[in-house]
Parts: C-alpha cells; sequence; structure tokens
C-alpha cells in the first residue's frame, strides 16, 4: 500500500482496527501467522471435572425427558385445536431432538444417561388431570418452558467444557422460543421489561 495512504486511512480510524493488522499478517512469517490464526487447544480435562459436565447434561436430560411427557399429555389430552395442536406437536419433535443430542453428549463423555420416567410419573407430577381447558394445557406448557430456560441459565457457568456450555446455550435459545410462542399463541402480550429469564 503507498505511505501515502496510511494518513488518510489513520485519519479515518481505519487503519489501527483494520488495515494495519491485516498488513502484519500478509508480511508475518507462515509460522507466526498460523500461531496468530489458530484457536488454542483445549486442555485435557479431569476427571472430576468431567464428572461434574457429565451430572449436569444428566440434569438438563431429565428435564427435556419432562418436556416430551408433558407435549404428550398436552397432545393426548384432545383438548388443543389448531394452530395450539400442530405447535405442540413440532414443540415435542424438537425436545426429543434435545434429548437425543444430550444422551449422545453424555455417552461420548463415558457418562450413564439418565432414563425416562414412566408417563404416569409425569402426568402425577404435571396434575395433568387438573387440565380442563386448552389455556390451561398451553399454561402448563409455557410455565414448563420458562422454567427449562431458568435452569438451563442456571446450569450454564457449571460446564467446564466450551462445547457443553454452547450446546446448553443452543437448548436455551429454542426453549425461549418456544415460550414466547405459546405466549403468542394464548395471546398474551410480550414480556414489557428485559431479561425475562433466569431471575
Amino acid at each position: 500500500m503507498p505511505s501515502r495512504l496510511i494518513p488518510v486511512l489513520a485519519r479515518r480510524g481505519l487503519a489501527a482496527t483494520f488495515v494495519l493488522p491485516v498488513l502484519f499478517m500478509i508480511a508475518a512469517p507462515p509460522a507466526f501467522a498460523a500461531a496468530v490464526t489458530s484457536p488454542p487447544t483445549a486442555p485435557a480435562m479431569s476427571a472430576p471435572a468431567a464428572s461434574a459436565d457429565v451430572a449436569g447434561l444428566d440434569k438438563l436430560l431429565a428435564l427435556e425427558n419432562e418436556y416430551v411427557a408433558a407435549y404428550q399429555i398436552a397432545i393426548d389430552g384432545g383438548l388443543l385445536g389448531q394452530p395450539a395442536l400442530n405447535v405442540a406437536l413440532l414443540f415435542q419433535s424438537q425436545h426429543k431432538a434435545h434429548v437425543d443430542s444430550l444422551i449422545a453428549a453424555v455417552k461420548e463423555r463415558g457418562g450413564a444417561p439418565v432414563v425416562a420416567q414412566a408417563a404416569k410419573v409425569y402426568a402425577q407430577g404435571l396434575n395433568a388431570s387438573t387440565l380442563k381447558t386448552p389455556d390451561a394445557v398451553l399454561q402448563m406448557l409455557a410455565k414448563l418452558e420458562h422454567q427449562g430456560a431458568d435452569a438451563t441459565i442456571a446450569a450454564i457457568p457449571g460446564f467446564k467444557d466450551p462445547a457443553l456450555a454452547k450446546l446448553a446455550g443452543r437448548l436455551l435459545a429454542d426453549q425461549s422460543m418456544y415460550w414466547t410462542a405459546l405466549e403468542a399463541v394464548m395471546q398474551k402480550p410480550l414480556p414489557t421489561q428485559a431479561l425475562t429469564f433466569g431471575q
């Protein structure tokens, strides 16, 4: 780059933030450039850290198993019309995908995935017999999704493996989306304040 352009770029605030670093990388020896651009290798995890990560995954898996069961209760109850029924079917299918992802992550780390409970256990815990209206069913699902988002937020800082923290973050993004959609189906207004989850 001609030297007369550097003062112009510097005056525009571009040289220090973009152009000069790029020129430096081009001119640097290949070995140095590779060292700068390559992400650091993650250190091997200790056994206690890996065990703690598996325990965290199993907690999230237990919740996801409950969500799958809750949506099945909603679907089988016969109270949901359209579009609520299709929403429930879609969200249940995605929660099943969450279950599969968590089971795979637990197994990859040598752990034993927590097993889902019997359907009647979930039905009792969710007081399914008291759900008599479509709104009651949707409120139950929305409450679960909100609680799930809160629980996932609480779990994320405990993961030592960044890949698992990222997985939990992706679960959280889905849970917040599900809650928002269920609230919309019930024609409820959006929250008026920020930081809706993780209180």
